[in-house]
């Protein structure tokens, strides 16, 4: 124990000392690389151990029925896109589209109502690309029946001259460069029971030609009418029934030729209109020089 504390040798104490401190590292050294090849060595072996007993798969529980949705969302019983009969989608009732009833297509029906269609409807025909109740025809357009039409096997008696009167007024006394002409044709009943007069543009004709007439003649509504089905309107008795027409300044030929002239210049026109068994009545106008 002397001998421990007091080296003995020829060399210095501090010698010995120093080469104590080394030996002791390097045996600390070799411990802690044994403590730590061992714990590795037991992780491996754990690892391999869990790959050999995989854990076992979760199977879900007996799933409670009353908790289960058996109707989709909307608040009926649906199928696919449509419902009841209907062939469309989202459409509803016995159906073939997108209307309603027993509708045919997207939400048209058998016959034509108030509009511009053609067909067993109670405006008495068709009229081509109307703009509602006293719309404006053009050479290019047209007005529908609307509220004052009735159906072509209407058994109210046809407007005679004796009874009902025809109108013609330019909305403008002259027109500025580039502005539209538009007339009204009025029928007036002054007779004592309702009758019906066909307004369509082969019928009730309105013609509008040059100051002087003769050849003067620019647009007629009846050369390339937008309709020939009969529109047919209730002239009340003491009161009258109106409908305008837009003229673009174009001229027409018969059966919708290409027109000779192109569009009317400044100067003084008249515009007339006539029916079958009524008087012609007549309206100057006049279109201003740019």
């Amino acid at each position: 124990m002397g001998s421990f504390r007091r080296p003995v040798g020829p060399l210095p104490s501090a010698i010995y000392w120093r080469r104590r401190a080394v030996l002791l590292g390097l045996l600390a050294v070799l411990a802690i690389f044994a403590i730590l090849v061992i714990n590795l060595g037991g992780d491996s072996e754990n690892a391999a151990n869990e790959g050999k007993n995989p854990a076992e798969s979760i199977t879900p529980g007996p799933t409670d029925d009353s908790s289960v949705i058996d109707n989709p969302p909307g608040g009926r019983d649906e199928d696919g896109g449509g419902s009841g009969d209907s062939e469309g989608s989202g459409g509803s009732g016995d159906e073939d589209g997108g209307g309603s009833g027993d509708s045919e297509g997207s939400g048209g029906s058998d016959g034509s109502g108030d509009g511009g269609g053609s067909g067993d409807g109670e405006d008495g025909g068709s009229a081509g690309g109307g703009s509602g109740a006293g719309g404006a025809g053009s050479a290019g357009g047209g007005f529908d029946a609307g509220s004052d039409g009735v159906p072509a096997g209407s058994s109210m008696a046809a407007c005679a001259a004796g009874d009902v009167e025809l109108t013609l007024r330019s909305q403008e006394r002259s027109y500025a460069p580039g502005e539209r002409p538009v007339f009204e044709v009025t029928a007036v009943n002054s007779g004592d029971r309702d009758c019906k007069l066909d307004f369509s543009p082969t019928s009730t004709v309105l013609t509008i030609s040059a100051a002087g007439g003769g050849a003067s003649r620019w647009w007629a509504s009846d050369d390339c009418p937008w309709t020939t089905d009969p529109i047919l309107l209730a002239v009340p008795a003491g009161s009258g029934v109106s409908r305008t027409y837009e003229w673009d300044m174009r001229a027409s030929e018969p059966r919708c030729a290409t027109p000779k002239a192109g569009t009317a210049g400044a100067g003084s026109y008249e515009a007339e209109v006539s029916a079958d068994g009524l008087a012609t009545a007549r309206a100057p106008f006049v279109l201003e020089k740019a």
